[in-house]
């Protein structure tokens, strides 16, 4: 039965899912004809140009910036330092190649499931909103499409995602990374991580975001400057970097008999899988974020998606690949947390030793304060749909969402990591709501595409669309499905 487990796991996170998500990406490229891509600088100029000037429909809701650093808060994770450095070690140089390559097409799949979200959302009695795919898989496929209910998608994608609530080694990785720097016992270190995360959920997702406002990008900047010393000081290694990592990603190093070659199918599996997990293109976790935003059309917010993806994958997780593989070609290695470290120390001596753990930590914790969100969305999703009241739920959940990544520190530090069913068991139950997502975005491709197009003429083009279509759900059909 253990084999079993562990085979879907290790299935349904390989090619199965790689194949989906870079297909979907590539469908929708070549269909919006590389939008993403072709009007980059209309999307940045949009989403940063006027977005503090955007009119405040109501102060429970987000503005555009508090939305989008939330979200990069969100997904800027552990994964963005050691899992790129991971990916590289067991893909090769060339796996960073990958990731770009999908962070690229990921721009227009996680812009498209920002917009459905924002489309299909529920405005709360306060003025606030809420959504995510449960809302555009009821009613997008459901309502507007007559599929009926369909409870089995949306509950296995509620319940996959509410899984991770419970088994999480964030706390964990974030701990021990920066334990070592104060020489502290890292149980202290994460029951400092444990009141930071309940203060966070005190203050609320509106007060949090605020903080986040300023903290990310003082926190991104000095990561981003951290890499670009190290290239600056070790210019003569660039060139050689960039070669190796274009040859690698091709595997062409093996064909010329040059380094050995990891194989090109592991080259695009390390590259493609870091780039999904880190920026969660295709997981429809983020647009339960972003569909709080004041807009007034949902591609705008949509634009929030394209740059996140850029940002997280594109920058940072760029900027940790080329320092790493700067460090490969200088023959600096380490292990694990070690190879970035060392890497870094090229660019910024020992200050690195303090810096990278530090900022780790500070990721570590950004997600895992980002994710309660998405588990206070579905519960009020699940209220407003069940005739049970679950508020209560979610008084409840405030009190013990830090405690599972507390427990599991404390289980680690006294017995080793958890067996791999259990990771297993992880993997299956967060693996399973991509798909159920990604299959609803391609379902409901028609939709983005209309809205797409409206867009592109009323602000791009300038020119008033020849036919009025619904800019939102609810002027289209504001009838609620009960459970």
């Amino acid at each position: 039965m253990e084999l079993i487990i562990n085979y879907i796991a290790d299935f349904l996170w390989d090619w199965p899912l790689i194949v989906t998500i870079l297909s979907t990406g590539i469908y929708y490229t070549l269909t919006c004809k590389y939008f993403q891509i072709k009007y980059f600088k209309h999307i940045c100029k949009s989403t940063f140009g006027s977005s503090e000037n955007t009119k405040e429909y109501n102060a429970n809701s987000l503005t555009t910036l508090e939305t989008f650093f939330t979200v990069i808060a969100t997904t800027l994770g552990i994964g963005n330092i050691t899992g790129v450095a991971t990916a590289i070690s067991l893909g090769g140089a060339g796996a960073l190649f990958w990731m770009i390559i999908t962070g690229m097409i990921g721009m227009i799949i996680k812009m498209a499931e920002v917009t459905l979200a924002v489309y299909y959302r529920d405005e709360n009695e306060d003025g606030s909103f809420d959504s995510g795919p449960m809302q555009y898989i009821e009613k997008g496929i459901g309502v507007c499409m007559n599929f009926g209910k369909l409870h089995v998608p949306i509950a296995i994608f509620c319940i996959g995602i509410m899984s991770t609530l419970f088994i999480t080694i964030q706390n964990y990785h974030a701990s021990v990374a920066i334990s070592g720097i104060f020489n502290m016992n890292v149980i202290y270190i994460a029951f400092i991580y444990l009141v930071v995360l309940y203060y966070a959920i005190y203050k609320g997702i509106k007060a949090v975001s605020k903080i986040f406002k300023i903290t990310i990008p003082i926190i991104s900047l000095i990561y981003i400057g951290s890499g670009i010393l190290v290239v600056l000081r070790n210019l003569d290694l660039l060139l050689p970097s960039i070669k190796l990592i274009i040859l690698d990603a091709f595997d062409i190093n093996a064909l010329f008999g040059g380094i050995a070659g990891k194989g090109i199918a592991e080259v695009v599996r390390q590259g493609v899988s870091r780039a999904v997990y880190s920026n969660e293109a295709g997981w429809g976790t983020t647009p339960m974020i972003h569909a709080k935003a004041n807009t007034d059309h949902p591609i705008k917010i949509g634009f929030l998606g394209a740059i996140e993806v850029f940002f997280d994958t594109i920058i940072i997780c760029f900027t940790t690949g080329v320092v790493v593989v700067i460090s490969m070609v200088s023959g600096n290695l380490g292990v694990g947390d070690e190879i970035v470290i060392k890497a870094f120390s090229m660019g910024i001596g020992n200050g690195a030793k303090i810096i990278i753990p530090t900022i780790i930590f500070l990721f570590g914790l950004t997600t895992s304060i980002g994710w309660y969100s998405y588990y206070e969305t579905i519960f009020k999703y699940i209220h407003k749909r069940s005739k049970i009241n679950v508020l209560p739920l979610i008084k409840v959940m405030k009190y013990i969402y830090p405690l599972p990544g507390f427990f599991m520190v404390l289980y680690v530090s006294k017995n080793g990591a958890p067996g791999k069913l259990l990771w297993a068991y992880s993997d299956i139950l967060a693996g399973l709501p991509t798909f159920i997502n990604i299959f609803a975005v391609l379902i409901l491709s028609n939709k983005f595409f209309d809205l797409l197009e409206d867009y592109e003429l009323r602000y791009i083009k300038k020119v008033e669309p020849e036919e009025r279509i619904p800019i939102f759900f609810k002027e289209e059909d504001d009838e609620y499905y009960n459970f």
